[in-house]
């Protein structure tokens, strides 16, 4: 959850480079993993971003906003197909 935060702060055209950035060095990884032959498991994935207080629904809204407003891909999931049951969970960061 960053890219609203770099839109309020540093512009939309700030949070576009960010955001290619991070593209272009995914891309790069893959090429290097091709072109070295190397064998990994390196696989692309979808991110998940989710709350337990419902205050927290309108920040994710909002980074959703953020990051289709600088031309990337992002939606709202009710419900999404994960075990997260034996999650750890902890008050102490």
């Amino acid at each position: 959850m960053i890219y609203d935060y770099l839109i309020e702060n540093y512009g939309i055209k700030f949070a576009k480079k960010y955001y290619n950035s991070n593209q272009e060095a995914i891309k790069n990884i893959e090429k290097i993993i091709e072109i070295e032959n190397i064998d990994c498991d390196f696989e692309k994935q979808d991110a998940y971003v989710f709350t337990q207080d419902v205050k927290n629904l309108e920040k994710i809204q909002k980074e959703i906003k953020a990051v289709k407003a600088i031309g990337g891909e992002a939606e709202f999931e009710n419900s999404i197909e994960l075990n997260l049951e034996n999650i750890q969970r902890s008050n102490k960061i």
